[in-house]
């Protein structure tokens, strides 16, 4: 339930630098198993985001129990990472930061 967390903080943030803000894009993920609360923000929270993004997205979730639509997420914003890195000429790839990481957590 991230979205309680972003009403507070991504709102905000989407004021400054407005040059920025004006070219971002929303992204609403939706399934059938959102808490009730979650989905009132979610309602609350779209003609703020709509005002104050380039463009708003909704992706709904498919499937008919929540480790489907959990998939159809996780493989949907895998591939939807590997076209953007593409199309930004970065390797999908490579994993510097995650490597990074890794090894100062790894126990020697």
């Amino acid at each position: 339930q991230a979205l309680p967390e972003m009403n507070y903080n991504e709102l905000e943030g989407l004021t400054y630098p407005e040059k920025l803000t004006s070219q971002a894009v929303a992204v609403l993920v939706k399934t059938d198993f959102d808490h009730p609360r979650v989905r009132t923000r979610m309602q609350v929270c779209e003609p703020i985001l709509k005002e104050k993004c380039e463009k708003m997205l909704e992706i709904i979730a498919l499937g008919d129990s929540l480790l489907e639509q959990t998939l159809y997420l996780v493989h949907l914003f895998d591939w939807t990472s590997v076209l953007l890195a593409e199309r930004n000429n970065v390797n999908p790839r490579e994993t510097k930061s995650i490597d990074y990481v890794h090894n100062l957590l790894t126990v020697k």
